[in-house]
């Protein structure tokens, strides 16, 4: 069963947009403006209306382009995970910076607002 338009459409967008190039090095299927990359495209939306299913396109694909074409999402489950490891490191970087602000605020200002602590002393 092939769908209707609209769900055909999106598939092939959803495909596209998670398929390396094959033709424009780290960019996806989607993101790559060649004429090469608007002709797998459609072939896409081709086998898809033809009632292929996405995991037997890739298939296809992979054996055509190799193994490249699925980019980290090729890695399964790790690829998704690695793709968000810099955001992970940015947002713990950040809650790090904020918890030892916090922390040197509170230790210049224990009782006294105007207070700070030089070398152990309270002025």
């Amino acid at each position: 069963m092939a769908g209707s338009a609209e769900e055909i459409s999106f598939r092939e967008q959803q495909m596209s947009d998670n398929l390396m190039s094959p033709f424009c090095p780290g960019r996806t299927l989607l993101a790559c403006p060649s004429e090469e990359a608007s002709k797998l495209r459609v072939e896409i939306r081709q086998m898809l209306e033809s009632g292929k299913a996405p995991s037997e396109i890739e298939g296809t694909l992979v054996q055509r382009y190799g193994e490249d074409i699925r980019g980290l999402g090729g890695l399964g489950g790790l690829g998704s995970a690695l793709g968000f490891a810099p955001v992970l490191f940015l947002a713990f970087a950040f809650l790090l910076v904020l918890f030892f602000l916090k922390r040197s605020k509170t230790e210049r200002h224990e009782g006294d607002p105007n207070s700070t602590i030089i070398q152990g002393e309270v002025s």
